[in-house]
């Protein structure tokens, strides 16, 4: 187990190296690819705030509680 899955509570993904918590990353917007964030460390990817835009308008989602562990 990585120690940023730990961190953050979430499982980590074999393979897939996470960086450090506050780490600088450089932040790439998923949809058009443009920098939201520059920085000299390995590149995570986001939403920026036009390719988000659309979004402000829909209706929040209801999330539905997760069963109880059995």
């Amino acid at each position: 187990m990585n120690e940023a899955g730990a961190a953050n509570g979430r499982a980590p993904v074999p393979g897939v190296s996470h960086p450090p918590r506050g780490a600088a990353v450089r932040l790439i917007c998923a949809w058009c690819g443009a920098i939201i964030k520059d920085g000299p460390g390995p590149v995570s990817h986001g939403i920026c705030g036009p390719c988000a835009a659309p979004f402000d308008d829909l209706e929040p989602v209801r999330r539905i509680p997760a069963a109880p562990p059995i």
